[in-house]
């Protein structure tokens, strides 16, 4: 075996690997936290005199056309939050296997 296929065979390799990774995660959500302070409608009331009521926390998400703001209770956000974490690290070994890819078909190209 070539130099050129042993390197092809390892990119190749290590995005199975890679790839094995992905299995269960647990739950997914696609979005970001966000937390939000704000005014209510009492006239008297100190968020009139700058000390807001929150942090309340909310997961931004997309759904159809639309960013929509749904709010976390208290006893869920460190679920919430391991949620759009599995997200984004499943989007970060996509990515990898996608770049290693990338270099399997370059090097193809390159032998004809």
């Amino acid at each position: 075996m070539d130099k050129a296929n042993r390197k092809i065979g390892a990119l190749m390799k290590k995005g199975q690997e890679i790839a094995k990774g992905l299995g269960h995660r647990g739950h997914l959500l696609k979005g970001s936290m966000v937390r939000y302070y704000n005014v209510c409608g009492k006239k008297d009331c100190r968020c009139k005199k700058g000390k807001k009521h929150g942090p309340y926390l909310y997961v931004s998400v997309y759904e159809g056309k639309k960013t929509r703001l749904i709010y976390v209770p208290r006893g869920m956000e460190s679920k919430v939050r391991e949620w759009v974490g599995n997200v984004r690290e499943l989007h970060k070994r996509v990515s990898e296997i996608s770049r290693l890819n990338v270099g399997v078909l370059r090097r193809m190209q390159k032998r004809g």
